[in-house]
């Protein structure tokens, strides 16, 4: 096992933030020598969250096949639950940690947010979440959407999305001992004028609307009879189609 540098870690291997250009390719020794070798982080998407880019770099300029290994990555994860934007988000790693540059930084965010509907995704070393997110409901206009996912995955996460005006009524969601992710968005309101308001379903366990289910207490016989097919079709078809669960209030 081989650790990456600290300067990697301190200020990534992109060669951004004044840092030299990380040379990644003795690390590959063992790769040019016919072994199948892993690029493991502790906690992060490798390459993506937490540092590794220029292992993935090297490997490609060496002629090395480089394969992504299937998991959950809390970024995604949070983005889909966040309600916001999934068609154009940008990941943007950490915030400044002086106040001043991270206040600058988040009404950066939060303009391209507005402006273009971007969603703005990024996270924070855990024991300072809280002081981010105090920076973040008193930087950010009222209507803003911001949005945190913490402990992803584990059956004490949390996911809250709301807009930053009831936020400032509320007691921090953060605690500062579990990973969280941050996002800012647009708050879109939904145009209730255009849409039947949601009505109880035939078929006991959930509720229709003209846009699709809300799934109360689902099970695959009472979601096969409203589709006219049988359950075990339904369950057969994961594959073809995704169905977003929630859980009843």
């Amino acid at each position: 096992i081989t650790e990456l540098p600290r300067e990697v870690h301190k200020k990534g291997d992109h060669g951004d933030k004044g840092a030299p250009v990380f040379d990644a390719r003795p690390l590959l020794s063992a790769a040019l020598q016919g072994h199948d070798i892993g690029l493991v982080s502790e906690a992060g998407m490798p390459a993506v969250a937490d540092p590794g880019s220029s292992i993935v770099r090297a490997a490609h300029d060496l002629g090395i096949a480089v394969m992504p290994l299937v998991g959950p990555v809390s970024l995604l994860l949070a983005l889909a639950a966040s309600g916001m934007n999934g068609q154009n988000f940008a990941f943007v790693g950490y915030l400044p940690q002086s106040g001043p540059e991270r206040a600058q930084r988040m009404k950066e965010l939060e303009s391209i947010a507005l402006k273009t509907g971007q969603t703005q995704v990024f996270i924070e070393t855990p024991y300072r979440n809280a002081a981010l997110w105090q920076a973040l409901t008193q930087t950010l206009q009222t209507n803003t959407r911001l949005a945190m996912a913490a402990g992803l995955t584990l059956e004490t996460s949390q996911i809250h999305s709301q807009p930053v005006k009831q936020w400032r009524q509320k007691a921090a969601p953060v605690d500062n001992r579990t990973p969280t992710v941050f996002l800012i968005g647009r708050y879109a309101q939904a145009d209730h004028r255009a849409t039947r308001p949601i009505r109880k379903s035939k078929t006991p366990g959930y509720r229709t609307g003209n846009r699709g289910f809300v799934f109360e207490k689902n099970s695959a016989g009472n979601v096969a009879s409203e589709m006219a097919i049988t359950a075990s079709d339904y369950r057969n078809c994961g594959a073809a189609m995704a169905v977003a669960a929630f859980a009843a209030p």
